[in-house]
């Protein structure tokens, strides 16, 4: 009959009107403006690609940026006063007076102190430090005296500030490099007055602990050293 055909016809042209007007709705729906840029932004930081948001798969990029680490605190160290006295040189142990505080220079926090060796300084190396039986590491002070010597522990930024341009030695004792005095201006001297502040990887770590003077340090505590370099031998003897 001659109904069918036109009834197809009809059919036909409300689909198109149809699938016209859900394009046009879509291109309204377009982000044109640079806040609809960023929602849709947005939508691809949770793994959207087109289709429903899959808020259960966060983006690589997302789970990188939450597990990078907290920026570091750096190594600070200021030279108060410059010694006149003989530069200190790698392999050498310089006998050192410091306080410590928790609260910042001059603090009330009070956490470590050479006058709680009796008021003598504690020996400590420059450079690496050596393994042998009577020698020190780089994280360790000596005190106390010949007959009975006390192992201080010591934050690693102390050491790392006093060997900052030593002149180098070789294991006989004699310089690595053969320099003039003036070629280690930058290294310390005896006499020399630095604050040093010591970020807790330079110090007692995420863990914290307990200082040479007994004082419990909080964990992943930033500390505030002041640190005179009293004298320096190239002996390993015991005691201060």
């Amino acid at each position: 009959s001659q109904s069918r055909p036109i009834d197809m016809t009809f059919k036909m042209k409300s689909a198109c009107v149809a699938l016209a007007c859900l394009i046009s709705s879509a291109q309204a729906y377009q982000p044109s403006s640079q806040a609809g840029l960023s929602r849709r932004r947005v939508f691809e930081g949770l793994g959207w690609t087109g289709g429903a948001a899959v808020l259960g798969a966060p983006s690589a990029a997302f789970a990188a940026a939450k597990a990078a680490p907290a920026a570091a605190v750096p190594l600070e160290a200021e030279l108060v006063k410059k010694g006149d006295g003989p530069l200190v040189k790698d392999g050498d142990y310089a006998f050192v007076d410091f306080t410590g505080w928790l609260d910042g220079f001059a603090g009330k926090e009070v956490i470590d102190s050479s006058n709680a060796n009796g008021g003598q300084a504690v020996k400590v190396p420059i450079g690496p430090g050596d393994t042998t039986p009577q020698g020190l590491l780089a994280n360790v002070g000596r005190g106390g005296t010949v007959a009975k010597p006390v192992i201080v522990p010591m934050p690693i930024g102390i050491n790392e500030v006093l060997s900052n341009g030593a002149a180098p030695r070789n294991p006989d004792g004699s310089l690595a490099i053969q320099g003039s005095t003036k070629d280690y201006q930058n290294a310390a001297h005896v006499g020399s007055r630095y604050r040093i502040k010591i970020p807790a990887d330079k110090a007692f770590g995420k863990a914290g602990g307990v200082s040479g003077s007994g004082a419990t340090i909080p964990p992943g505590a930033t500390l505030y050293y002041e640190v005179r370099i009293r004298a320096k031998t190239g002996k390993l003897s015991t005691g201060a």
